[in-house]
């Protein structure tokens, strides 16, 4: 199963890319909703440049495989988990387990 998150585009200092929209400035360069999997996620936290603990979820910068520096939000989007807020004491990989059913995380060998 692949869940939704929320991805935006970076410039090189790793501050989020913004444009101009009808004369409103710094709107934000939205990548796109990207769906991922379990292993996906857990590979982008681990080859991740920074992360940043937020309330209601993790900040995670890194290189896709474009080499494009980006952002992703890793937060459940909808269902009962959307509204969970993070702990200090639970890392990244302990908050990405948390969004996955144990089905989920079943490496498949086919």
């Amino acid at each position: 199963m692949k869940l939704e998150f929320n991805t935006s585009l970076l410039n090189n200092d790793l501050t989020t890319k913004t444009h101009t929209v009808n004369g409103h400035k710094n709107i934000i360069v939205r990548d796109d909703n990207e769906y991922y999997s379990y292993e996906e996620i857990k590979s982008i936290a681990e080859k991740a440049i920074e992360t940043d603990r937020m309330t209601y979820g993790w900040e995670v910068k890194f290189k896709d495989t474009d080499n494009q520096l980006k952002e992703v939000f890793i937060r459940a989007i909808s269902g009962e988990k959307c509204n969970e807020t993070t702990s200090s004491k639970q890392s990244l990989e302990e908050w990405i387990d948390s969004m996955f059913d144990k089905d989920d995380k079943q490496t498949s060998l086919f």
